[in-house]
């Protein structure tokens, strides 16, 4: 296949990427390596050549390529971040995976060692089941197109080429008869050529691939499960016969034998592993490596494999006869097993360790010097020594982890009790003398709690290794296992919320988790303890004080606790407007966060969003720079990427914004949120708007048509066209929006006047139907009780005292709910002419939020309370106090926030002036009229307005 000149490759792309070299070939494209020249990241681009493009066929797979990959988002599919056809050449961008294929590390090491294999297979198998729920059959799975990204341990799955997606408008791209795909990795029906094919064809051909890791050979196709038993038992001796039996499973010749599913063949995989045909003893002592593994791996966060440490296990030692346990070998061979199971480390075999120490040392006992400076010169960093007592029936077991470079002892523990109990204290053993440590590490507390047994200790580091580099759905995935083996271990239930938090805002089970965790809060230490309280007080209370101060009582007490500093920035990024706090306060938090835990990816992208809004570029950059390092993959890395080319090279903004229609609901989203928040020009503020249309446009069942449609029209009233607002929502029930949320925006605009978005009698039909709704909301209640004040006061008392008995009747009044009561007590205090004790109630409510419920709800950041407090502030000639209320919208809390801008900000303005701050009302009237930029009906002589007031004030 040809391949082009670099400057040829630069001509076609522009001026964006640096062309580096070539990479590979192969039948679907010649694959260069290049560097983005502003963020200095490194891609792969793939080419298609016109000899080959001329093919239909393969034309037809590039594209479906890009377009199946661009839509798979996912932390362990490989992204497109654009594809584009210049003349007679197409081409598409992925990151650049620095690291290996499964192929050249196969040729590389001939065989594998299991838990590489078995990790392997959880991160591609969990792909795999992402692409399989959304009827996408890969096809060709194989050594090759399985990806190692060596920065941050992660196996990839790429190339798409050949997928079958059952997608509406999809075209078959191949003929029924003609098998596409990689023969030696082809289930036989795909071999065949049949047309049913489905995803047991991709279980077959990764296990295939994980047999050939573990072998050094390819399974004979020709064979059955049985065959394939006995051949991989015979050249690896050292997996049990259980654990092969379930490997080989999806190689059977017949689809209906192979499992149903890649969640059903691991989970029987995994309860293979659990059944190994291990010594009870020996399966007891291997629980002392789970914190080993864990504070090692973790403690100073090593990224590339090279840099992890290794670890010796020598023979251990005897003090007296041990009938019935071979301290000796068994020992060491079960510690090395379940060591090979955690991540971040490398573990040498307990075999050959034995072996040298015998051929080196003889079988005389050894001085520990002398044993640790065997270990240093077989390459271990760190070296475990430990020593076992047997005596009537009890054992006392010993463990230390020495470094090998200073004979440094790292850490120590000893138990003793009945041999029939030795699981049991062995587990003590971790807790004592590894996990703990790591633990501490973590949380910045001397003595913090663990969860119960190996595999849920294992799973929590792994969960929080995931968290801290932007993994968020496979983190959950590990504390969801956390929980499920300990329900009683709260800081997984924290991570789990945190996750959650990352990924969507605004999940309801955030509160349930909560709860959960409130049980066992007893039983938690110091750090951990008060972490539970401060999200108590966030979500279940909504006092964003109480929360903010508990975390910076924690940060305080506790430096090192980088959750804390994480909780608290959040808090402070999130909630600002509503807290009153400058943003320069959540950037020190995300600041000390980073500095403390520097491949921690969370506090990483709210850095770039901060210098972005302070418009400090090399800040930006070089933040972009530090999140692509951590994470390259995730949907935020491609958020990132759009960033840079929307930021610094406005010119190639068109490019971008064509690409939103293939982008994810999450991308899309958080490019509107952050245009909304941070946007003031008007090419800013119009690619938030071009998210939101193409949301609009492809959403798809109620709740999706519900989210966009609210975004549209709070984006559509936030600029001040007003005109817009009410054709849209004459269209939304043609769309498919519900008919509830039309009615609630309907209501909702009388009776904040933002302005009435249909005329009296729509708007009292909207009111009725929510009033008499059979199944109606805290939200619907408090609305209706809002409209009828103006309307029939006797039914407005009545829904407002149905709504307080219903909530008293329910027991718990959750903070949102309360506060909606207490503006309705507030306009009876307004009514009756107290105008103070009307302003200082709705004070008070706006100081409690479901802060689960704020990003994208209709009211639960309460802006209609906020904005009745600012009005009636002013109105009452009480400017301080309306400019004290209005700050809370500079920001927006919520996305429906921005409905209220046009007249909150004119307020704000005039109350500015009013108070003599000529420089603030410059600033707030300024940004008025970027807001209003471009506005149609009413919203026309609202800008018209602000004009004349910026005319008469402007320097």
């Amino acid at each position: 296949m040809n391949q082009f000149a670099a400057q040829d490759l630069e001509r076609l792309l522009g001026d964006r990427y640096a062309i580096e070299g070539f990479l590979a070939s192969g039948g679907m494209g010649v694959i260069y390596t290049a560097r983005h020249r502003s963020l200095g990241s490194r891609v792969a681009i793939k080419v298609l050549p016109p000899e080959v493009a001329s093919s239909a066929v393969r034309m037809a797979r590039f594209k479906q390529e890009a377009a199946l990959a661009a839509n798979l988002s996912h932390p362990h599919i490989v992204p497109v971040f654009e594809f584009d056809v210049k003349g007679n050449l197409a081409y598409l961008v992925m990151p650049f995976v620095e690291g290996e294929t499964l192929e050249q590390r196969i040729a590389r090491e001939k065989k594998l060692d299991y838990p590489s294999v078995r990790e392997m297979l959880r991160q591609v198998g969990s792909a795999l089941s992402f692409a399989h729920a959304r009827r996408v059959i890969h096809r060709d799975i194989k050594p090759s197109n399985i990806l190692f990204e060596k920065a941050t341990g992660r196996w990839l799955v790429t190339d798409f080429g050949v997928a079958r997606a059952e997608l509406p408008g999809a075209e078959p791209i191949t003929r029924t008869g003609i098998a596409v795909g990689t023969p030696a990795y082809m289930a036989p029906e795909q071999a065949g050529g049949k047309k049913n094919v489905d995803a047991r064809a991709d279980l077959y051909a990764l296990a295939a691939s994980a047999y050939e890791a573990l072998a050094g050979e390819l399974p004979e196709t020709e064979h059955d499960v049985e065959h394939h038993v006995s051949r991989l038992q015979a050249l690896r001796p050292d997996l049990s016969a259980k654990v092969v039996r379930e490997l080989v499973r999806p190689l059977a010749l017949s689809p209906d034998r192979r499992p149903e599913s890649v969640e059903r063949w691991l989970g029987e995989l995994e309860k293979a592993e659990r059944r190994r045909a291990v010594k009870p003893w020996a399966a007891a002592v291997t629980a002392v490596t789970a914190g080993v593994i864990g504070w090692i791996a973790l403690r100073d966060a090593p990224h590339n494999p090279e840099d992890y440490p290794v670890i010796a296990v020598l023979p251990f030692s005897a003090g007296g006869p041990t009938p019935g346990i071979d301290l000796d070998s068994v020992v060491p061979e079960a510690l090395v097993w379940q060591l090979q199971m955690l991540p971040e480390l490398r573990v040498m075999g307990a075999a050959a360790v034995r072996r040298a120490v015998e051929r080196r040392l003889g079988n005389e006992p050894q001085p520990l010097d002398t044993l640790l400076s065997l270990a240093r010169d077989l390459g271990a960093t760190l070296a475990v020594v430990g020593r076992g007592e047997v005596a009537s029936g009890n054992v006392r077991l010993s463990v230390q982890v020495h470094e090998t470079a200073t004979r440094r002892l790292v850490s120590s523990a000893d138990t003793a009790g009945r041999l029939d109990s030795l699981h049991a204290l062995v587990s003590s053993l971790v807790v004592q003398a590894f996990a703990r440590e790591l633990a501490r590490e973590r949380s910045g507390w001397p003595g913090p709690s663990l969860p119960r047994g190996l595999a849920a200790v294992a799973a929590y580091f792994q969960g929080d290794r995931d968290f801290r580099r932007g993994a968020y759905q496979s983190a959950i995935a590990h504390f969801d296992r956390v929980i499920q083996l300990d329900s009683t271990y709260a800081p997984a239930y924290f991570k789990r919320m945190l996750a959650i938090v990352q990924l969507s805002p605004g999940e309801a089970q955030i509160r349930s988790a909560l709860r959960a965790a409130e049980s066992y809060a007893d039983g938690l230490d110091p750090v951990s303890r008060q972490l539970l309280e401060g999200y108590t007080a966030l979500v279940r209370d909504g006092d964003l004080r109480a929360a903010e101060a508990a975390f910076e009582e924690i940060v305080d007490l506790y430096p090192d606790a980088v959750d804390a500093w994480f909780a608290l920035a959040e808090l402070r990024f999130h909630f600002a407007p509503l807290l009153g706090r400058p943003l320069s306060e959540a950037e020190a938090a995300f600041q000390e966060t980073a500095r403390r835990d520097p491949w921690f990816a969370a506090p990483v992208a709210h850095l770039i969003t901060l210098a972005m809004a302070r418009e400090d570029d090399d800040a930006t950059r070089s933040w972009m720079r530090r999140y692509l390092e951590i994470d390259s993959t995730s949907a935020v890395a491609e958020l990132v990427r759009a960033a840079d080319t929307l930021i610094f090279r406005p010119e190639l903004a068109p490019r971008v914004l064509s690409s939103f229609p293939s982008r994810s609901r999450e991308f899309l989203e958080n490019v509107a949120f952050i245009a909304a928040e941070f946007g003031r020009s008007p090419l800013e503020r119009s690619i938030g708007m071009r998210a939101i249309d193409v949301l609009w446009e492809r959403a798809v069942g109620s709740a999706e048509r519900e989210r966009a449609f609210r975004m549209r029209i709070a984006a559509f009233l936030g600029s001040g066209r007003e005109a817009s607002a009410m054709r849209l929502v004459r269209e939304a029930a043609a769309r498919g929006v519900p008919r509830e949320e039309l009615d609630r925006w309907i209501v909702l605009s009388a009776v904040t006047a933002i302005p009435d978005l249909a005329d009296l009698q729509t708007t009292a039909a909207a009111a009725r139907r929510l009033a008499e709704s059979p199944e109606l909301s805290v939200v619907e209640r408090w609305l209706a009780a809002r409209w009828y004040r103006t309307q029939n006061a006797e039914l407005a008392q009545d829904l407002a005292i149905q709504l307080r008995r219903s909530l008293q009747t329910r027991g718990e009044i959750l903070p949102l709910e309360q506060s909606l009561l207490d503006d309705l007590a507030a306009l009876d205090l307004l009514a009756a002419g107290d105008t103070a004790g009307a302003l200082a109630l709705w004070r008070r409510a706006t100081r409690r939020f479901s802060v689960e419920q704020v990003p994208f709800s209709l009211v639960a950041s309460l802006w209609p309370l906020r904005l009745a407090r600012v009005r009636y502030a002013a109105a009452s000639g009480r400017f301080y106090e309306a400019l004290d209320a209005s700050s809370s919208f500079v920001r927006i809390a919520a996305f429906v926030d921005q409905a209220a801008w046009p007249e909150v900000l004119r307020i704000r303005g005039e109350a500015a002036l009013e108070v003599g701050d000529t420089a603030l009302a410059r600033n707030t009237f300024a940004y008025l009229l970027q807001v209003l930029a471009s506005p149609d009906g009413s919203g026309t002589a609202a800008r018209e307005r602000a004009l004349r007031t910026w005319e008469r004030i402007k320097p």
